[in-house]
């Protein structure tokens, strides 16, 4: 609950992040966006992850030991396996996004052995290293100021009634099933509705335990077996923004939303603008003929007018019809266009996303000048960059 009141605000607002990148609100595409977040996102997300990580497993002493340098290659490609056959891109993938929208990307490893036999002759006959992607609303951990200052974890479980019992044996009979789809029309039965159990790794007492918040007191609670170095089955999340005086993220979109949020509007107007910008005008209705004048197939025609006498004596054409004032109009649609310039150079400059890495540059701009831009870009990525890299680092060496 400590947890929840911390992160309460962030959560809410990374949802609204989340929908405005799938413009969730304009299913219809009646609304003139520039949607800047989706831009910036499907920019950066192959920069910070192009392609899987290759594994390397040395010795720390380069000696005459022939069993450690045949370990270390055997240890070698048992992770090259598994992350060639085990979603290991998709995790990532989901991680780096989860990064860049609600600015914490988490994964969770699992040990899954396959034991034969009973009693005594049981036996160990394989096992597997899994990885998930764990949805961002889905972990949490102790208030901490600094990941230094963790010492629980936790990740959320969504089990049917079958998954429970064989889980938690005869417990899982009584643990109420209090996550249920949205529009559920049978509320009494248990088709489609889950049980949201939480996993929790103590750092403290190197115990997992797992509970669920409609149930009383924990179900179960077992000693840490895995013995791994960092005791906790994640490695530190992919964090965005974050200081030290607190775990909750900011996301990036934040830091840049009055720029994003005056695209949208300079993009409303001038969408408005390009529906006024058409030819109208008004006609002297004592010479009808002259509503044809702009009407399909008037080529090389001529348009009769009753009473020419009269009607020259007003002035003619020119005296009978007064058009719109398009160049106002127009002037003022060019103006918005240049406004909206600015602020995008605004909003980039912000990001760090330079012309150059957008694949935007000025003709006139010599190669030692894209070459600097180039470089300005690099630099302000090259933290995230780096971010990544650990991250899957960490994330191999469990």
């Amino acid at each position: 609950e400590a947890y929840e009141r911390e992160s309460e605000k962030w959560a809410q607002r990374s949802k609204k992040i989340v929908k405005l990148y799938k413009d969730a609100d304009n299913p219809s595409g009646k609304k003139k966006r520039f949607n800047v977040l989706w831009s910036n996102v499907e920019t950066l997300r192959p920069a910070l992850y192009a392609r899987d990580p290759k594994p390397e497993v040395e010795r720390r002493h380069k000696d005459a030991n022939a069993l450690a340098r045949v370990s270390s290659e055997v240890l070698q490609r048992c992770i090259s396996y598994t992350i060639e056959c085990n979603g290991y891109s998709d995790v990532m993938q989901n991680c780096v996004k989860d990064r860049l929208l609600p600015a914490r990307g988490v994964a969770w490893h699992r040990y899954e052995p396959t034991i034969e036999g009973e009693g005594d002759e049981q036996k160990v006959t394989s096992e597997k290293a899994r990885i998930d992607y764990v949805y961002w609303e889905d972990f949490g951990h102790n208030v901490a100021r600094t990941w230094a200052e963790v010492w629980l974890v936790w990740r959320k479980s969504y089990l049917t009634r079958a998954q429970l019992v064989k889980r938690f044996g005869r417990k899982g009979q009584t643990i109420p099933l209090d996550h249920a789809p949205k529009n559920l029309k049978d509320e009494k039965s248990e088709v489609g509705k889950k049980a949201c159990i939480y996993e929790l790794w103590n750092k403290t007492d190197k115990t997992v335990a797992f509970l669920s918040k409609s149930k009383e007191g924990i179900i179960e609670e077992v000693p840490d077996e895995l013995e791994l170095t960092e005791f906790f089955p994640c490695q530190k999340p992919l964090f965005g923004t974050v200081t030290t005086d607190s775990l909750v993220p900011t996301p990036d979109y934040v830091l840049y939303q009055t720029q994003a949020i005056e695209l949208e509007s300079l993009t409303a107007r001038i969408d408005s603008l390009q529906k006024a910008l058409k030819v109208a005008g008004v006609y002297d209705s004592s010479a009808p003929g002259l509503a044809n004048l702009l009407g399909d197939g008037v080529e090389n025609k001529l348009i009769p007018v009753d009473r020419w006498a009269a009607f020259g004596e007003k002035g003619g054409l020119k005296a009978s019809v007064d058009f719109l004032p398009i160049k106002e109009i127009a002037d003022v649609l060019i103006g918005l266009y240049e406004a909206r310039d600015k602020v995008k150079q605004d909003l980039y400059e912000i990001t760090g996303l330079s012309d150059i890495i957008r694949g935007n540059s000025e003709p006139s701009e010599t190669a030692k000048a894209q070459q600097i831009k180039g470089q300005f870009a690099v630099l302000r990525i090259s933290d995230s960059q780096t971010e990544v890299q650990r991250f899957a680092r960490d994330s191999i060496r469990i």
